[in-house]
């Protein structure tokens, strides 16, 4: 393995363990109110859940555990900074599961980087922030990733899956959360159903050879997703500046004296998302590639920035595989 890959997988477990420090302990461990939550929808009593004012959740679509994260997404959908601190993490799912899914359909991809599912299922239940450093990444990084290209199949499904998310997402902070419709919307995204969507992937396994025509859908994928996640960056900067007065305002609200449990999770969580992502391209890409993210992030959002460089790398294989293709070589792409 090479000398980048040891020292990014050593930063990914660190930034991994941090987040998991921090989210589970450090800000939900301490908060009575937190571990009074956890006794009353472990113990599936609906009598006493109604009586302590709790949100109501679709048992059959994760037991107690969708009880929880109801009653999380529920105090983000009526928090100012709930959707400013879940749209941070939302806007980087574009770039994250398009990655994730199109590299676990590359030819010799193995270990967690072919099983996105479970890595999202480990997301749900541990936090996104923690998983995707943890176990993708250091996956990724001890050369879990294949060669070669998916198939056109599966970057379509990898294209739908993120704009599923976002409609659930729509619909957790925009409908009425009185209503059944916002309780399956959030129930569908924060419980473990949500890593089901993998399954979509399924039918279309990796092809024997690269295909050109994938390899330039992906790369228009990444453009397109580019774009949407821009706009999403610059809705929420829109949303931040009408909502807050000052910026001290905007920064207590995430992570300070007036931050919920709640919302300084989700801080937690994408800031520690985004720092992940950039270290995965600073390990797989060039440097140039690395400055051209940090330099760009604040124009067009982090997400927006990885997309771009995504787009950038597979643009360079699809034109590595036409030189050796030319060349009468064997096409078969370093990962």
């Amino acid at each position: 393995m090479a000398g980048n890959h040891v020292v990014g997988t050593l930063l990914a477990t660190a930034l991994g363990i941090f987040a998991l420090y921090m989210t589970q302990y450090k800000v939900m461990g301490d908060d009575p109110a937190m571990q009074k939550l956890s006794q009353l929808c472990m113990s599936g009593n609906a009598t006493a859940l109604k009586e302590a004012g709790l949100h109501e959740y679709e048992y059959w679509m994760g037991g107690s555990f969708v009880c929880i994260v109801t009653q999380f997404a529920y105090a983000l959908a009526r928090e100012p900074a709930g959707m400013l601190a879940w749209g941070a993490a939302g806007t980087l799912l574009f770039p994250l599961m398009l990655l994730i899914f199109t590299e676990a359909g590359r030819p010799g991809a193995r270990n967690m980087v072919k099983w996105p599912i479970l890595v999202l299922f480990l997301s749900q239940v541990l936090g996104i922030s923690f998983a995707f450093p943890c176990f993708w990444m250091n996956a990724a990084f001890q050369e879990g990733t294949g060669s070669g290209s998916p198939s056109t199949g599966r970057v379509w499904m990898a294209m739908l899956v993120p704009m599923l998310v976002l409609c659930l997402e729509v619909g957790v902070f925009n409908l009425d959360p009185h209503t059944h419709a916002w309780t399956l919307c959030a129930d569908s995204l924060v419980g473990p159903g949500l890593a089901l969507l993998g399954l979509l992937m399924w039918p279309f396994p990796a092809p024997q050879k690269p295909d050109p025509a994938a390899m330039e859908l992906l790369k228009n994928a990444y453009l397109a997703f580019g774009f949407i996640s821009a706009m999403g960056y610059y809705s929420l900067v829109f949303y931040a500046w009408g909502t807050f007065g000052s910026s001290d305002e905007l920064l207590s609200a995430l992570w300070g004296p007036k931050a919920s449990p709640w919302v300084a999770f989700m801080t937690v969580d994408s800031s520690v998302l985004c720092l992940s992502m950039l270290l995965y391209l600073a390990v797989t890409c060039s440097s140039r590639d690395v400055l051209w993210a940090i330099v760009w992030s604040p124009f067009v959002g982090p997400a927006s920035a990885y997309c771009d460089v995504l787009r950038a790398r597979e643009e360079r294989r699809l034109e590595m595989l036409e030189y050796l293709t030319a060349a009468g070589r064997d096409p078969l792409l370093p990962s």
